[in-house]
Order: structure tokens, then C-alpha cells, then sequence
């Protein structure tokens, strides 16, 4: 797998594995500087003043060189800015309910909209495995009303859409082992107008589990 690739827990049930006793395990990944980048914004729009990098980087428990070049990237793309003064910190340059978490994921990690380093679009494949490109579509569909439609005031606030709760309270792994039936695909949350939500990584890991002795 790439470096900052995803693979959603949402959406980890969304393929049935090929037998009951087999269910499939696709662990969400996200690399270290989208995490970073995200929980800076959000101690940011906590506090709801300026914030110093240091204060970020103690509630947060990020390393504070690290810190400051994500910090740097996001001010460079107008998320934040910094002030100084008496009351010197960084603060959003834009409000926290605009911002959405598939917006920084593509301002941090860059287009990652990608399957071989193409577009799932511009993806071709022969015979059988033809239907192949429409599953990638499907799955970068899904997780981008995902991520598109949380925005960093809602974590800040602890007031997530209902449809992501609903989606984080589903058990992982199923229990007992089951997979859902054929055709029933877990529900995701419409992304809001005006995201860049389309522009992110996705990726697909199948592992069955092991057997139980």
C-alpha cells in the first residue's frame, strides 16, 4: 500500500467475502500527517482564540517540528493564519464549519484520486475484470460522502452527521463473522455542494481473517 493511502471502516462491508467463515478485514489507514493535520485544525477551532504551535502540539501530542511544516502547508493553502503580538497563535483563516475533512485530506496528500497512478476514469480493463472499474468509482463515491460531509466544527463540537454515527456504531468485525447480504451497502451521508471531496485517496486491501483454534 502507498504511503497515506485509506481504506474506510465505513465502508468495510460493503463487498460480501466469498464465504461466511472467511470475512474479508480492510483496516483503515491514514497516514500520519493527514492525522496530524486534521487534530491541529481541530484544537485550532476549539479554542476558539489564537493557539500556539507548542499548546497544539502538547494537547495533541504531535511533534512539534512536524507540526510546524503541516502547519506551514495549511497556511499556504489559506486554512489557517498566524498572528503576533500579545495575543500570537495560529488561527482558522476560514470558519470550521466550512472546512471539511475531505478537503484537507486533498490539500495535504495531494490528488490521490488514483488507482495505478490514473483516475479510476481513465482505467481499462480486459474481459472479465472489465466491471472492475465501476467497483473503484463506487468506492471513492462512498468515501468521499463520507469525509465530505464531516466538517472540523462538527468534530470540534462533537456533533457529527447522524449518518457517520450511525456508520461508526456498526460493529467491526461484523459479528459472528457475518457479512452483509449481497446488495446491502452501508448508507453514506450526501457530500455537501462545493467540496472537494472527489480529490482523495482510496484503496482496497482484502485479508481474510484467520481461523479460530
Amino acid at each position: 500500500m502507498e504511503p497515506g493511502e485509506i481504506v474506510p471502516q465505513a465502508l468495510a462491508w460493503s463487498r460480501p467475502a466469498t464465504s461466511r467463515s472467511t470475512p474479508y478485514d480492510l483496516p483503515l489507514r491514514v497516514s500520519a500527517r493527514t492525522d496530524y493535520a486534521i487534530r491541529a485544525l481541530i484544537e485550532i477551532a476549539a479554542s476558539g482564540k489564537p493557539i500556539t504551535a507548542p499548546r497544539i502540539s502538547g494537547a495533541q501530542g504531535i511533534p512539534l517540528r512536524f507540526l510546524l511544516n503541516i502547519l506551514a502547508d495549511l497556511r499556504r493553502a489559506g486554512l489557517v493564519r498566524s498572528q503576533r503580538g500579545r495575543s500570537a497563535g495560529f488561527v482558522l483563516a476560514r470558519l470550521p464549519a466550512a472546512v471539511t475533512l475531505a478537503e484537507i485530506i486533498r490539500i495535504v496528500e495531494g490528488d490521490l484520486s488514483r488507482v495505478n497512478r490514473a483516475t479510476p476514469e481513465q482505467m481499462a480493463y480486459p474481459g472479465a475484470a472489465e466491471p472492475l472499474r465501476d467497483v473503484w468509482l463506487a468506492l471513492r463515491s462512498s468515501l468521499s460522502a463520507v469525509l465530505g460531509s464531516v466538517t472540523i466544527a462538527d468534530v470540534a463540537q462533537g456533533t457529527l452527521p447522524r449518518a457517520v454515527q450511525v456508520l461508526a456504531a456498526r460493529p467491526y468485525p461484523p459479528a459472528d463473522g457475518a457479512s452483509p447480504e449481497r446488495g446491502e451497502l452501508p448508507e453514506a451521508p450526501a457530500p455537501p455542494p462545493h467540496t472537494h471531496s472527489d480529490h482523495l485517496v482510496w484503496a482496497r486491501r482484502a485479508q481474510p481473517n484467520r481461523p479460530r483454534t
